[in-house]
C-alpha cells in the first residue's frame, strides 16, 4: 500500500471517530463506562468529553507518530523496502481504534455488544499481522525486534526476526480464539505477546553472544 493512500484511509477512520462521536454525544450518559472486565462487566468510566474523544485522540497522535517516525530514522532506506507491509499495518491499527471506540459508543447508547469478544479478535488480527510486518523487516530504528543486539549485527536482526515472525503470529492466532473465550480473552492477549518478546529479547542476546564468541580469536 502506498503512503498516501494509507494517510487517507487512516485520516478517513480518525475522522469517523470524531464525526460519530459528535453526531451520538446529544445521546450519550454525562458519566460513559470506558472499560470492561474479562467477563464484559463494566469496571471502568470516564467523563463524557473524555469518553467521546480520548480514543479518536490517541489514534491521531498514533497514527501521527507511527507515519512520521520512518522519516527521522538514519536507516529509513530500509523501511522503504518493506513501507508497503508497514502502511497496511498502520492502517489497520488505525481500524482496531476506530472498532473500539465504535464499541464504546455503541454501548453506552444502550446497545448489546460482545465487548469482550470484538476487542480480542481486534487484538488477535494486529498481533497477527505485526508477525507479518516481522517477517520482512529490515533493520531500522523504528519498528521490529529493537534490542542493542539486533540493531549492532544485521545477521542476528534477521534470525531474531525470523523467529519473532512466527511467534507473533502464533500469538495473534492465540489471541484470536480468545474471541471465542472471553474468560481467557485476556490471557490469551496479553500473555503470549509478552513471553514471545522477553523470550526474543532473550534470543538476541544469545545470538549476538554466539556469534561474537565464533568471531573471536581461537586457541
Amino acid at each position: 500500500m502506498r503512503t498516501k493512500r494509507a494517510v487517507a484511509l487512516c485520516g478517513a477512520f480518525v475522522a469517523a471517530m470524531f464525526g460519530a462521536s459528535v453526531l451520538v454525544g446529544p445521546r450519550l450518559p454525562e458519566t460513559m463506562v470506558t472499560h470492561w472486565n474479562a467477563v464484559d462487566q463494566p469496571d471502568g468510566a470516564m467523563p463524557k468529553f473524555w469518553g467521546q474523544f480520548f480514543v479518536p485522540l490517541l489514534a491521531l497522535g498514533v497514527v501521527a507518530l507511527v507515519l512520521l517516525s520512518p522519516r527521522i530514522d538514519p536507516k529509513r532506506e530500509n523501511i522503504e523496502a518493506f513501507r508497503p507491509l508497514y502502511n497496511e499495518f498502520v492502517v489497520l491499527l488505525t481500524a482496531f481504534l476506530a472498532g473500539v471506540h465504535g464499541v464504546v459508543l455503541a454501548v453506552n447508547l444502550g446497545y448489546d455488544v460482545p465487548i469482550s469478544s470484538v476487542v480480542f479478535a481486534g487484538v488477535g488480527l494486529v498481533v497477527f499481522y505485526t508477525g507479518r510486518v516481522l517477517a520482512n523487516a529490515e533493520q531500522n530504528w523504528v519498528v521490529g525486534i529493537r534490542t542493542p543486539w539486533t540493531l549492532s549485527d544485521e545477521q542476528v536482526w534477521e534470525r531474531t526476526h525470523d523467529v519473532g515472525a512466527a511467534l507473533f503470529k502464533l500469538s495473534g492466532v492465540l489471541a484470536f480464539l480468545g474471541a471465542f473465550s472471553p474468560r481467557y480473552g485476556a490471557a490469551l492477549a496479553v500473555g503470549p505477546v509478552l513471553l514471545s518478546s522477553l523470550a526474543l529479547v532473550a534470543y538476541s542476546y544469545y545470538l549476538y553472544e554466539e556469534r561474537d564468541g565464533t568471531d573471536g580469536p581461537t586457541a
